[in-house]
């Protein structure tokens, strides 16, 4: 039988849990601030929606893609991540649509690639 001291130690357990996350997410912002800048730019409007991308690129080639250079700002919220060795893939999603994106460690550099190892789910 449960007692209310069970409750008060899962209670306590959450918020332990809610405070050890928030904490984490907080050292990763700042994290993200120092060496990419203000993550937030008023001023900065994406480049491009989801719905143009899938638009202008849905029906090219593979071949024709890999080919192509793009350059393009996206804003939305990360709904999906997940890793596979030097690869990772995220969904992103804004008001118009998902796109997801590759991202590989020997395409953009360890540099570069650093960076998702600081997007969580549900970031903007």
């Amino acid at each position: 039988m449960k007692s209310k001291n069970d409750d008060v130690v899962g209670i306590e357990n959450h918020f332990e849990d809610e405070n050890r996350i928030i904490a984490e997410r907080k050292e990763k912002l700042k994290k993200i601030k120092e060496k990419y800048g203000d993550p937030y730019p008023n001023k900065r409007k994406p480049s491009a929606r989801a719905k143009k991308i899938i638009d202008e690129y849905n029906s090219m080639e593979r071949a024709d893609l890999e080919n192509k250079r793009v350059y393009l700002s996206l804003a939305g919220r990360v709904v999906l991540k997940r890793h596979q060795g030097k690869t990772t893939f995220c969904v992103l999603k804004d008001a118009t649509g998902k796109v997801q994106l590759y991202l590989n460690r020997d395409v953009l550099g360890e540099d570069k690639y650093s960076f998702q190892k600081l997007i969580d789910l549900g970031d903007l």
